[in-house]
Order: structure tokens, then C-alpha cells, then sequence
């Protein structure tokens, strides 16, 4: 069981030049709720809320909250 931070997140997102392994994903992967405002809040103060809300939704679907 893997504790997920906002910042792993965000980097998948933004392909940031430093993200973590794809087998991370395949994890079990536990966050707090906290997590989904977090992303949310990043991505819509980029302005890509709905350019990335499929995205989104797909990686936090695969945490548990």
C-alpha cells in the first residue's frame, strides 16, 4: 500500500520532466480526500479542467480516498 501525495499526481498530469514509474500505478494507492481537491484546484487554476477532467477522474479512480 502506497500513501499518494497531490505533487505525484500533478506530475503525471503536466508529464513534469521527474514522474514516478508506470508500475506505480498498479499499486494499491491510498490518499485522503484531501488529495482530490488538491488536483482539482491545479487543474482548473490552469484552466484545463475540461481538457483533463477524463484524465482526472481516471487517476483518482484508482485511489482509494
Amino acid at each position: 500500500m502506497i500513501y499518494i501525495d497531490s505533487s505525484v499526481i500533478l506530475a503525471e498530469l503536466f508529464a513534469e520532466d521527474r514522474r514516478p514509474p508506470r508500475t506505480l500505478w498498479d499499486e494499491a494507492l491510498v490518499s485522503s480526500r484531501l488529495l482530490e481537491y488538491e488536483v482539482w484546484n491545479r487543474v482548473h487554476a490552469r484552466g484545463l479542467g475540461l481538457a483533463r477532467h477524463g484524465e482526472v477522474r481516471r487517476i483518482l479512480m484508482q485511489i482509494d480516498l
